[in-house]
């Protein structure tokens, strides 16, 4: 158990690493000055889809064959449609009205939104 909780973890910090680095290049690079919360989508569909298959194989590849049904699938996308809400008001926020730094979002999107996630995933 020990060591699905920390290949978990690692999975969980490369997404983030993912989600930051996509983010910050669409910021940085790719689009004007405020549309931050147009990095948002691709950022957190990139990290969405590699953390799902590195978990599924890597962290719970020996948990057993569960089945995937439609039931799951919906909890999954709703699950994740949330999350993307939350970075993308956790975004707007920071960077619309308080007119904070294009980086501070990351900060509470990869601590509160996988925690939130996490919790609706298991509820």
């Amino acid at each position: 158990m020990w060591g699905q909780i920390v290949r978990f973890g690692v999975i969980g910090g490369l997404c983030a690493t993912i989600y930051s680095s996509v983010y910050l290049a669409y910021v940085l690079i790719i689009l004007p000055v405020s549309l931050n919360v147009a990095a948002v989508l691709p950022a957190f569909l990139l990290s969405v889809y590699v953390g799902y298959h590195l978990q599924s194989r890597v962290t719970f590849g020996d948990a057993g064959t569960a089945p995937f049904g439609l039931r799951t699938r919906a909890k999954f996308v709703l699950t994740q449609i949330v999350g993307l809400l939350i970075n993308c008001a956790i975004t707007w926020i920071i960077t619309g009205p308080l007119q904070g730094p294009d980086w501070v979002p990351l900060v509470p999107s990869v601590l509160i939104t996988p925690t939130v996630t996490f919790a609706l995933q298991r509820w």
